[in-house]
């Protein structure tokens, strides 16, 4: 086992607020190294330019290139070919820093050790997050909500379990749903749904304005 320790908590809370949503840690089969890779959709190339510098800052030699993700199911769900921008490193000893925490027998788990800083929450949210708008009519009198959902389908429940504590110790009171393809985090108090985005809104990319919407219809 390679002992590699960070000790840059911005390094750390940005790369791990990555890979708790659709970034990868992969051990490439002819390199003892890892390398960092994550998938979006061409209309996030912008956030893809973003995390590419800031990989590049932390050390990690980064670039983005075009693919196409083929066709696939995913419990259940089919998803067609779909053109994609990939983020890759090239393979770099410090990985096994994050390859250790975040895997065990090959599948993702949450280390305990995570800060959930508002750099951390807005990766996660930008990656595997959505804003939802809720109404209601009460006494001829329209209301609208809004809620924030966070995917953690790739965590099993005590992994959930642990997230949903960490939030709650932040003041952000998230529930757990159980749905076809896995867990979901979701965040429906309203004063807890402005202070998540007001908190987290600096560290927002253009691309991702829509998730951050709430903001200007509170105002």
């Amino acid at each position: 086992m390679i002992i590699i320790i960070i000790t840059d908590t911005r390094e750390k809370d940005y790369i791990d607020g990555l890979v708790i949503s659709d970034g990868s840690i992969r051990l490439p089969k002819r390199n003892k190294n890892p390398t960092y890779c994550q998938k979006m959709a061409l209309r996030y190339k912008e956030w893809g330019d973003k995390i590419v510098d800031n990989l590049n800052l932390f050390g990690y030699s980064s670039r983005l290139c075009e693919s196409v993700r083929k066709a696939h199911t995913i419990k259940g769900y089919y998803y067609p070919d779909t053109k994609v921008i990939e983020c890759y490193t090239k393979t770099n000893s410090k990985l096994h820093y994050y390859r250790e925490r975040w895997y065990e027998d090959g599948s993702k788990v949450i280390p305990k050790d995570i800060n959930m800083s508002d750099q951390f929450l807005a990766n996660w949210y930008m990656g595997d997050g959505s804003v939802h708008i809720q109404k209601s009519t009460v006494k001829n009198k329209q209301y609208k909500y809004w809620y924030i959902t966070l995917c953690v389908n790739s965590f099993n429940k005590e992994d959930v379990e642990f997230l949903r504590e960490k939030l709650v110790e932040l003041g952000y009171y998230f529930t757990i749903s159980n749905c076809k393809d896995g867990f979901r985090l979701h965040l429906c108090r309203q004063k807890d749904v402005m202070k998540f985005l007001e908190n987290t809104h600096k560290y927002s990319v253009c691309c991702f304005g829509y998730k951050w919407r709430p903001l200007n219809d509170h105002l």
